[in-house]
Order: C-alpha cells, then structure tokens, then sequence
C-alpha cells in the first residue's frame, strides 16, 4: 500500500520552494525596476539650477532630434511656454538629439552649459516676466517662458 502522507508532504515542500522563489523574483524585478527608475529620474536632473522646489508640477520642454541640422525645424517643443510661480514654474528642457544644445538665457539669468544627448536641464522660476532663451550653437534655436503670478492684481 503506497505512503500518501510522505507523498502529500513531498509535494507541500516542493510547492513552497516554488512560491519562495517566485517570491524571490518578483522581489528582484522589483527592486530593479526602482533602481532603474531612480536612475533615470536624478540622471536627468544632473544640470539643475533651482533654489526653490515650491513648483506643484514640471512642464517639459523637448529639444528633438534634427533639431541642430535642420534650420527649418522649430529646436525647443513647445518653443513659447507660460507657467505660473508655485503652480507649474519649474521647466526641464531634456535633449534629444544626437548633438550638444544649450538653454541660455538672453538675460543672463539662467544657463544650462553644454548638454549632451540625453542630458537634460531644470530652471525653476521665482520672478514674474518674459525670458527668451536661446542656444549658443544653433542661432535659429529659441524659445519663451512667460513667468506670471499666481496671485491676480
């Protein structure tokens, strides 16, 4: 007569090990998938020139790919944006092209320096105003961030 304790008991073992490991994986992807994704966010923020993190929400400004050949095309996407101090006044603009870009201030108030394909830069804007932005490289480059108050009159 066959041992059907010993064999159920077997089989227990085997299906625990089995959940364990499953366990174990979905655990590793897991911590990946958050490694991963703290690396993408903090590589992107590597050219950061903020002082004030009271912005609710970051508006991004793309430089796409083409941007630095082709004269025709409009570089910075959206070239003109308008945010409001303490509701979306933080911008990163994120590069990319296959060439160096820059976002340059014609002001001088804020400069991201070279940024490299796939590097990326954020302004976060304290002050009402007009700020035209330009690249150094590429003359046809240029864009707007209209800065206004959150507070009317």
């Amino acid at each position: 007569m066959p041992n059907y304790k010993k064999q159920v008991k077997i089989e227990t073992s085997k299906s625990k090990r089995s959940v364990t490991k499953k366990q174990n994986k979905v655990a590793f992807i897991a911590i990946v998938a958050i490694v991963v994704a703290l690396v993408i966010l903090y590589t992107g923020q590597l050219h950061t020139n903020s002082t004030d993190s009271t912005s609710l929400s970051i508006v991004q400004v793309s430089i796409d790919n083409g941007s630095g050949v082709d004269p025709n095309s409009p570089g910075y996407s959206p070239p003109n944006i308008t945010v409001v101090i303490g509701i979306n006044n933080t911008v990163k603009w994120v590069n990319y092209d296959s060439m160096p870009h820059t976002v340059t201030a014609v002001d001088g108030s804020f400069d991201s320096g070279n940024l490299d394909p796939g590097q990326s830069f954020v302004h976060t804007f304290n002050k009402p105003g007009t700020y035209v932005y330009v690249c150094i490289y590429h003359h046809w480059m240029e864009g707007t961030v209209i800065v206004i108050s959150s507070t009317s009159g």
